[in-house]
């Protein structure tokens, strides 16, 4: 938002109304598009993927079913193969059946074939069964029921007839004359010795199917050679099927032999069918109900966005605030809130535009102040020495004078240094001479110059290194500033015959320098801003300038030009408070790498920066 007190009010009348009069309409336009349209794509997708998943879940349910149905059908034949081999068990044990068989050396003759009927006859009704056949160890058949020509015809000789002559009992399915048998084949056993083997079966016919039927809820067919032979179908079915074909037991031909199951998808089908027109209903009352909601929501922004605009439009023209009553309970009613917050901070800004400019009065202030001292000295150096005649008290006075004229040139030469590094910092434009650093030589070289304050302070300064061949790359000039800057801090603010301790030392990836001393400390209220340019947490007027005197002070720029530094060797620079008094600074530098070894010329470092 452009917001400028300055404007034409004429032309702003005409495009603000212009505004407040399409703004709306616009906004109610999207609001109502995107309330509706992904609304009735989701709901769209919702309707057509439950009808999906429902009729997936479905036919899996049918897979599933059909599945159960296999196996209930197998267990049902197994029990019933189960029965069939008890019955022939107990025929088989009946000492009347086996005794006509078992009679070694017996004349088989016409009687005893009659005989044999018989006999056979009798058991075959006891059984009730639909296959009852005598077979002896030779594979001849000596009676089957229904078929009085197979008396002494041979049978092929299968698995089942294989595993009664090892006298093991087996179920089975066999083929017989079109029709599908379910047979068991039991051994006859006269005193351990196999005198015989009994086939006795049901047929596999409709009944059967439809008994499986009742089971498995399924439709069963029996199919021999991929032919139906039976099935559960009563006439002919239309509609939709999903099968199962197993495979049933053959042990006595190589006929292929299977059981069908069909499970009708018809309701299934009209299931789905009265689904998805519910879920159309569903979909349209659904668009129905967005549509009245879409309106309402449109309109019930429309007041609050409207009064939104006029309020941004008053505080871009400059007119009075207009205060804001949103009570939606909703983002509208936030975004009032943050309109107000906005406003607020508009306030702010221009009260920090205001502290800015106190600022730079400040910093006028201190710079005259910082000026006047060393102009003062100049300036009455120079009218002294105009009243010279040459004679020897004046050269004895001017020896005397030309310290006080040379440090007020340096003290003027140090003001204008720190303003001409602040200025050439702030514009990026400061030259960065880089060469790899022996840290340990660097601080010893700035050693020397300290010398002098702990002199006339009394101060401890020790200097403590945890590796001596700890390198930095970066502008040697410029770091040894930073450490000066620090170093001269904690000796203006801490009091005479106090400790200040610098301790080198490695921290990861990075070279730590720590300045901590017993002084003064930082109160909380300034310790944020204590990096800001021409910050004076005292008042102006007590300033008191000086180079290491306790309690004097610079421009306010030694540490944002330390901080400035900082970021240029892609360091940082924070303060901590030090335990039991006192304060302390720490930077960090990145470790150089590489093995290149590059001499630094210490002696032209620039150490007269204390006085920031």
């Amino acid at each position: 938002m452009n917001i400028s007190p300055y404007s034409d009010s004429s032309t702003y009348a005409e495009s603000s109304g212009s505004r407040r009069e399409g703004v709306p309409r616009i906004l109610a336009r999207k609001i109502f598009a995107l309330t509706l349209i992904p609304t009735v794509i989701v709901t769209a997708a919702a309707v057509l993927l439950i009808h999906v998943q429902v009729g997936k879940q479905i036919r899996e349910q049918g897979v599933q079913q059909l599945n159960t149905a296999s196996a209930v059908l197998r267990d049902v034949l197994h029990e019933e193969g189960q029965y069939l081999l008890t019955q022939a068990g107990i025929v088989a044990r009946d000492p009347k059946f086996f005794a006509m068989i078992a009679h070694p050396g017996i004349e088989r003759d016409e009687s005893y074939r009659r005989t044999l009927e018989e006999l056979s006859a009798d058991f075959e009704q006891a059984l009730q069964g639909d296959l009852f056949e005598i077979i002896d160890i030779d594979g001849a058949v000596l009676y089957r029921s229904g078929s009085p020509t197979a008396y002494l015809s041979q049978i092929t000789k299968g698995p089942d007839f294989e595993a009664a002559l090892s006298m093991r009992p087996s179920t089975g399915t066999m083929a017989l004359k079109g029709k599908l048998f379910h047979v068991s084949t039991m051994p006859v056993i006269a005193g351990n010795r196999l005198v015989g083997i009994l086939r006795h079966g049901k047929i596999m016919d409709s009944d059967l199917a439809n008994r499986l039927k009742g089971s498995t809820n399924c439709e069963v067919s029996f199919l021999l050679r991929g032919l139906v032979v039976a099935t559960s179908h009563e006439g002919t079915e239309d509609g939709n099927f999903i099968t199962s074909e197993i495979p049933l037991p053959h042990p006595f031909k190589n006929d292929v032999c299977s059981a069908l199951l069909e499970r009708s998808t018809t309701s299934d089908s009209i299931f789905l069918a009265k689904l998805r027109n519910r879920l159309i209903t569903i979909g349209f009352f659904t668009f129905v109900l967005v549509f009245i909601l879409a309106r309402w929501v449109t309109v019930r922004i429309n007041g609050p966005v409207q009064q939104l605009v006029e309020a941004a439009e008053r505080l871009e023209s400059g007119e009075g605030e207009i205060p804001i009553e949103i009570r939606t309970g909703d983002e509208l009613e936030y975004l009032g809130r943050r309109f107000e917050e906005m406003r607020t901070a508009l306030r702010n800004r221009i009260e920090t535009l205001k502290e800015v400019d106190r600022m730079k009065s400040t910093f006028l202030a201190l710079a005259s102040h910082e000026l006047r001292t060393p102009a003062t000295i100049i300036s009455g150096s120079v009218q002294l020495i105009s009243c010279m005649d040459g004679s020897s008290e004046d050269l004895t006075l001017l020896e005397e004078v030309m310290p006080a004229l040379a440090d007020g040139a340096k003290r003027l030469e140090r003001v204008l240094e720190v303003i001409t590094d602040m200025s050439l910092i702030d514009r990026r434009e400061a030259d960065m001479k880089r060469s790899r650093i022996n840290l340990h030589e660097l601080i010893v070289s700035l050693e020397n110059g300290w010398k002098k304050y702990r002199d006339d302070r009394e101060h401890d300064i020790t200097l403590e290194f945890a590796d001596t061949s700890l390198h930095i790359d970066g502008d040697p000039s410029r770091v040894a500033q930073v450490i000066d800057i620090l170093v001269h801090n904690a000796i203006r603010y801490t009091p005479d015959g106090g400790k200040i301790d610098i301790h080198v030392l490695p921290a990861g990836d990075n070279v730590r320098i720590g300045v901590l001393d017993t002084g003064i400390g930082i109160p909380d209220d300034d310790r944020d801003r204590v990096f800001e340019q021409f910050y004076e947490s005292k008042n102006v007027m007590s300033h008191s300038s000086g180079e290491v005197d306790f309690g004097s002070s610079g421009l306010g720029m030694g540490l944002a030009i330390a901080r400035s530094i900082m970021e240029m060797h892609q360091g940082r620079i924070w303060y901590e408070p030090r335990e039991g008094g006192g304060s302390q600074f720490q930077i960090e530098f990145p470790v150089a790498r590489g093995p290149r070894e590059v001499r630094t010329e210490m002696n032209e470092l620039v150490t007269g920066s204390a006085g920031v």
